[in-house]
């Protein structure tokens, strides 16, 4: 078991389909998509699926400074960026859990489904 540490997480960690474990809403938007969201479809061509309602895009950033990953995701005109406050693997389980803080103050933990990338691309 183990954390990945934040300078090594790259886009490959992230690509993937994504379930929403938990979730920590806040009072500033609780009706938004990525609140309301219950499984994000990470696509290496930078496609975002929001199961069950609506698709955008992503991307990876790091922040210079602090060398802090951050998600910036949009959907729908909406634009949300998504500290990066853990990625986990268990090595027995193999599990891969992704915790997200955004910046509306919405807090999600995913799990990866089958611990594989998606091969889901927006290019058809």
């Amino acid at each position: 078991m183990y954390n990945i540490p934040f300078s090594d997480i790259n886009a490959k960690h992230i690509d993937g389909d994504w379930v929403v474990e938990s979730r920590q809403l806040s009072t500033s938007d609780p009706a938004a998509v990525i609140a309301r969201a219950l499984r994000f479809i990470f696509d290496k061509d930078n496609f975002l699926l929001l199961v069950p309602e609506a698709q955008g895009n992503w991307a990876l950033e790091v922040e210079e400074s602090m060398k802090r990953p951050y998600l910036n995701i949009n959907v729908l005109n909406n634009s949300w960026k998504a500290l990066i406050t853990r990625l986990f693997i268990n090595t027995d389980t193999k599990d891969t859990r992704l915790n997200l803080y955004f910046d509306t103050g919405v807090e999600l933990t995913l799990i990866k489904v089958l611990n594989q990338p998606t091969g889901f691309s927006s290019k058809k």
